[in-house]
């Protein structure tokens, strides 16, 4: 682990009243390792639909808490070497282009005025009027820093360590947050030794149609 670093990378989002059906994903870049902005309705709120997220680096582990930013950086692994590798990074114009862009969305007044554009490749028809900046939305990702290659690591990474488990991905929603708790919870188990189990044929009928369905009843 001592070859990589963190970059803590917030996203934000905005809000219309209900426009989508179902989850709406734009095209995702391949040089770049953070979710394509897309929209989707609200869990909580069928009336909402989301767009983001934006992406930003900040320097602390947790969102909205400025008391996070001395265990970022103790924890983050930063030298000489990542910061060579941030400065790298940055040197491509693709990704410095993308943050710059991504900083400028959480501006008021001009956030939003720029951030319409790319809703609109979702709802061409959504007018400036019906979009809000949704406060207090969104939280941080772990982006992972190869100081090697002094680039962007794409993709997951999962580090088992004794009686720990740390899991790093760029979308941690429902692409993958369900297939993690699977594979953590087996781990877990075993960490916790005899006396614990995982009905993991439980798990999986949670999860199906039948099971889904039963709940809503």
């Amino acid at each position: 682990c001592r070859d990589y670093a963190l970059l803590s990378v917030a996203g934000s989002f905005y809000k219309a009243r209900s426009l989508l059906n179902g989850k709406v994903y734009t095209l995702q870049s391949k040089k770049l390792p953070f979710a394509a902005i897309h929209g989707d309705p609200e869990v909580h709120d069928p009336a909402m639909t989301r767009f983001g997220p934006t992406a930003k680096v900040l320097l602390q582990l947790e969102r909205y808490r400025s008391s996070t930013i001395l265990d970022y950086f103790k924890t983050a692994g930063l030298s000489v070497a990542a910061f060579l590798s941030f400065a790298a990074i940055l040197l491509d114009f693709t990704i410095f282009r993308y943050i710059l862009r991504n900083l400028l969305y959480d501006v008021p007044f001009i956030g939003k005025r720029l951030f319409i554009r790319e809703v609109k490749r979702i709802v061409p028809g959504i007018q400036l009027s019906e979009l809000q900046y949704a406060k207090g939305y969104g939280g941080i990702r772990p982006q992972i820093v190869n100081m090697k290659t002094r680039k962007l690591d794409l993709g997951e990474a999962k580090i088992v360590g004794d009686r720990i488990i740390f899991n790093i991905t760029p979308s941690p929603g429902a692409s993958t947050c369900l297939q993690n708790a699977e594979e953590d919870t087996e781990k877990i188990v075993a960490f916790l030794g005899e006396g614990y189990t995982f009905d993991k044929a439980r798990f999986l009928q949670d999860l199906s149609n039948e099971g889904i369905l039963s709940s809503q009843v």
